[in-house]
This record gives structure tokens, C-alpha cells and sequence, in this order.
């Protein structure tokens, strides 16, 4: 299945969406993953949990797999909330269409470490976040999850970055269901 995607106005719209609902009820598949590749690189997006209860963890991952025979860079803050050093969360409420940003500030979410970490051929790196907490998404509804990272994938002469989107991928945040219980 392509993804199609259409810009307009800071907002999205999704045309795949209402097919990819459709394959996760009938399939009854309640993680997903997606990925987008560039020369070396595989960018990918895992959420373990797509259908989430109100004020449960909303745990992401960003994957960077190295598909090439060589070693390649891969620069990144491990210690990050929002992301990674080389990429963020893309977060859009479907209804009203709201973009999440970070709640963190930079100065409580950046380490005072950098690292450079060295990707060996056909080895992968995850990087974990909880969007609940980075995003303060806490309201039921449907949210579209995209990673969006920047990445050297030319010689490592070419001091030039390209961005790598990957396709979205659907979480629905219920309500939670509070029972009153007889009590005897």
C-alpha cells in the first residue's frame, strides 16, 4: 500500500488513513511499525501500543538501521524526551487537526553530552520515548505519529543533512472506563 500524503496549509490529510483503520480492526493488530529508506539508511517508527487508555504510557521508538556493508555516523542525544539528537515527533490530533509540540523546555531535555555513535553494517539503534509525558497528549481522541530525523547520508565530505519523514502511523487514545462496584 502507498502512503499518500497531501500539504496544505500546516495541516494534513491523510487519504490512506481510513484504509489503514480498517487494517488494524480487522486484523486486530494493536502495534506498528514503519520505516522509509535512504542509501544506508533505514529510518523507522515502532509503537508497540496503538490502541492506548487515557493517562497510560504512549511509548514510541525511532529505529535507525545501518543496511549498508559499512560503518556509518550516527549522531544523537540518547537522553533526549522529545526525540533524538537527529529527530523529533510529528503529532496531529485528527479532528481538530492540532500539531503537539514538546512541552519540555530545551534547556531540561538536552544532555550535556553529545554523542557519535558508529552504526556497524546491518545493525540497528532504538531510540524510546513516552509521548505522553514529552507531548502532554493526555485527552482521548485519534493522533497521527510521524518521525521526522536529519541525517548525513552522502560521504562523510558532504557535510550536507537530509531530513527522513516516515510514513504515519494511527494511535487511538481511549477513555478510561470507570465501573462503581456494589458495594456489599
Amino acid at each position: 500500500m502507498n502512503n499518500v500524503i497531501k500539504q496544505k496549509s500546516n495541516s494534513y490529510t491523510f487519504y490512506a488513513l481510513l484504509i489503514l483503520s480498517f487494517q488494524i480492526a480487522a486484523t486486530n493488530i494493536n502495534a506498528a511499525e514503519t520505516c522509509t529508506n535512504c542509501n544506508w539508511l533505514s529510518f523507522g517508527l515502532s509503537i508497540p501500543q496503538t490502541n492506548i487508555i487515557v493517562g497510560d504510557e504512549i511509548l514510541v521508538s525511532m529505529i535507525c538501521s545501518n543496511i549498508s556493508d559499512v560503518e556509518h555516523n550516527l549522531s544523537g542525544l540518547h537522553a533526549d524526551a522529545c526525540g533524538t539528537g537527529f529527530g523529533e515527533y510529528q503529532i496531529i490530533e485528527m479532528t481538530s487537526g492540532k500539531k503537539f509540540e514538546c512541552q519540555i523546555s530545551l534547556n531540561n531535555r538536552i544532555p550535556h553530552s553529545y554523542s557519535l555513535n558508529v552504526l556497524k553494517p546491518h545493525i540497528e539503534q532504538s531510540f524510546t520515548n513516552n509521548l505522553a509525558y514529552a507531548y502532554a497528549i493526555t485527552n482521548a481522541g485519534s493522533y497521527i505519529v510521524q518521525a521526522a530525523g536529519q541525517f548525513r547520508l552522502h560521504e562523510p565530505k558532504n557535510r550536507q543533512y537530509s531530513t527522513l519523514i516516515t510514513p504515519p502511523i494511527l494511535i487511538t487514545i481511549s477513555p478510561k472506563v470507570i465501573t462503581n462496584t456494589p458495594s456489599n
